[in-house]
C-alpha cells in the first residue's frame, strides 16, 4: 500500500492565488500618481500625465567657455572623459558671468552665493548636450552650401561620474547644460524643449510581464559673439518616475548676405577677424558637419585670391532627433524566473512486508523569485545594469501545484538580467502514518535541500517568448 500526500481539492489553492494576484494587479494599476512640487515654469498639458518646459537663448546670450573649462573637453569631437567631468562642471559654474550662472543654476549655490561642490559631485544630476561645429572651406562658386547634422554627444552626470545609460534615478529636479564648441561668428537662436511623461515603474512592468506569462527664455545681453559658448538651467518636474524627452532646435538670426571682400590678416591666434558684415572664421566658410569630419582649421595666411563667401548660417530646424532619458530610482526589488540546476526530492512511502519504505521522486520546476537589493549601491547598479559582487537576497515559490510547500531562499550574484544563485529549498515532506515502522531514517516535515541555478529577468524572458510566436 502506498501513501502519498493528499492534494487539496482541484482549483482551491490555485484559485485563491490567482484571485490574490489579480486583486493586487488591479489595486496597483489604480493607484493615483504621487505629485511632488512642480516648478513654476513647468506646465501641464491637456494630458494630466505630461509636463513641458523649455530653454531658449541666443548664441550671443550664452556664456563663453573659459580656457580652463576647454582643458577638460575635447574640442574636436566634444568627448568628455569620466575623470574630467566634475572638473568641467566646476569650471563652467565658476565662469566670470556669475549673474547668469547663479540665476539659471540657483539650486547649486548656498545662501552666500558659494558653489556647493559636494552637491554638484554627489547629489545633483546633470544632463549635458555637447554640439561641435566644425569650420570647413567652401568652394568659391557655391552660393548656398548644404549643411548636415553637427557632432552631437549626450551625457548624464551623477554621483561623481558619467552614467553609462540615459537614465536618471528618480529625481524631481535636474540641471540641463549645453556646450556649443567652435561656433565662430555664427548667430542663431537655440531652443530646447523638455517633455516629462509619467512612466510605469520597472518593478510593476516586470510584475505585469510575469502575470502575462503565468496567466524660459532669459533676458538678452549685449551682442558678444564667442567661439565656444555654454548655457543651461535648472528644471523641476512632478514625476519621479517618468520619461524625459529633449528636443533641440536652432533658428538662424542672420538677416543680410555679406559681399565678397579681401580676407583679413590672421596672426595665427585662435580667433578670426571680420570686416564689415562679413563673417569669416580662419578664412573658411562655416557649416555643420558630421561626426566623421573632425579636421581642425589651420591659420589663414594673406594671399591675393578672391575672398571666400561669408560663413553659411545654420539651417532652421532640429539640431538632433529627440533624445529620451528614463527617470526612475533604482528599485528595491525585482521579479525574476529561476531555473534550478538541482532537483527537488519529494518523499512518499511504499508499504512492504517489513514496514514502510520511504521513496523519493526527483522533480525540477521553475521558480518565481523576488530579488531584494537592500543597499543603495546595488540599486544604482540595478538601474545601470552593471555587475555587482554584492549579493542580492532571493525568495520565491515554484511555478507548480502546492507552491507553499516548496519555498526557496537564496543569495544571488551578477547583473539583474542574469544572476547565479545558491540557497535552499525548504520542502514539506510527508510524514509516515502513526504507529508504522520505517525501514530507514528520513527527514519528514519541513526539510531543507541544497539548490543552485540561474535567474533571468522577466522582461527578457517575455521578449524571448514573443520572438518565438
Amino acid at each position: 500500500m502506498e501513501f502519498r500526500p493528499r492534494r487539496p481539492s482541484k482549483g482551491s489553492l490555485g484559485t485563491y492565488m490567482n484571485f490574490a494576484l489579480a486583486l493586487f494587479l488591479m489595486l496597483t494599476s489604480a493607484i493615483p500618481p504621487t505629485f511632488g512640487q512642480t516648478a513654476d515654469t513647468a506646465k501641464r498639458s491637456d494630458d494630466t500625465k505630461v509636463e513641458t518646459d523649455f530653454l531658449q537663448e541666443k548664441a550671443s546670450t550664452a556664456v563663453s567657455v573659459s580656457k580652463t573649462a576647454l582643458g577638460f573637453i575635447n574640442e574636436q569631437d566634444g568627448a568628455i572623459s569620466n575623470t574630467r567631468a566634475f572638473d568641467l562642471l566646476k569650471a563652467l559654474l565658476r565662469s566670470p558671468d556669475q549673474a547668469y550662472v547663479k540665476t539659471n543654476f540657483a539650486g547649486l549655490f548656498d545662501a552666500k552665493g558659494t558653489l556647493n561642490e559636494t552637491l554638484v559631485e554627489k547629489k545633483a544630476c546633470f544632463i549635458i548636450n555637447v554640439v561641435v561645429w566644425t569650420p570647413t572651406e567652401a568652394t568659391q562658386n557655391t552660393d548656398n552650401p548644404s549643411t548636415s547634422s553637427p557632432t552631437q554627444r549626450w551625457y548624464v552626470f551623477r554621483n561623481g561620474k558619467l552614467a553609462q545609460q540615459k537614465r536618471l534615478l528618480g529625481v524631481h529636479t535636474f540641471y540641463f547644460l549645453y556646450i556649443h564648441l567652435n561656433k565662430g561668428d555664427a548667430s542663431y537662436l537655440t531652443r530646447y524643449d523638455f517633455t516629462s511623461t509619467e512612466a510605469t515603474p520597472i518593478f510593476l512592468q516586470h510584475l505585469y510581464a510575469l502575470a502575462s506569462v503565468l496567466t524660459t527664455e532669459t533676458q538678452n545681453k549685449a551682442e558678444n559673439l564667442q567661439a565656444n559658448v555654454w548655457g543651461g538651467r535648472q528644471l523641476t518636474f512632478s514625476y519621479a518616475t517618468s520619461d524625459i524627452a529633449i528636443t533641440s532646435k536652432i533658428t538662424n538670426l542672420a538677416t543680410t548676405t555679406p559681399e565678397k571682400e579681401k580676407p583679413a590678416i590672421n596672426n595665427g591666434s585662435s580667433s578670426g577677424t571680420s570686416t564689415g558684415n562679413a563673417q569669416t572664421f580662419l578664412g573658411g566658410d562655416y557649416r555643420l558637419v558630421s561626426a566623421s569630419d573632425k579636421a581642425r582649421p589651420s591659420a589663414m595666411t594673406l594671399d591675393d585670391t578672391p575672398a571666400k563667401k561669408a560663413p553659411p548660417t545654420p539651417k532652421d530646424g532640429s539640431l538632433d532627433s529627440p533624445v529620451t532619458f528614463h527617470n526612475e530610482a533604482g528599485p528595491w526589488l525585482d521579479i525574476n524566473i529561476g531555473f534550478p540546476a538541482t532537483n527537488v526530492n519529494e518523499l512518499s512511502f511504499d508499504s512492504t512486508s517489513t514496514g514502510f519504505t520511504p521513496k523519493t521522486v526527483d522533480k525540477r520546476r521553475l521558480f518565481g523569485l523576488l530579488n531584494f537589493y537592500p543597499f543603495p549601491k546595488q540599486r544604482i547598479q540595478l538601474a545601470e545594469r552593471n555587475f555587482s559582487w554584492i549579493p542580492s537576497l532571493i525568495a520565491g515559490l515554484p511555478l507548480a501545484s502546492q507552491p507553499l510547500h516548496k519555498p526557496v531562499v537564496a543569495v544571488g550574484w551578477g547583473p539583474p538580467l542574469l544572476q547565479v544563485y545558491i540557497g535552499s529549498i525548504i520542502a514539506k515532506q510527508d510524514k509516515a502514518p502513526a504507529g508504522t515502522t520505517l525501514t530507514k531514517s528520513v527527514c519528514t516535515g519541513w526539510c531543507p535541500q541544497f539548490t543552485f541555478g540561474v535567474t533571468f529577468s522577466v522582461t527578457a524572458l517575455k521578449d524571448k517568448l514573443t520572438q518565438k510566436k
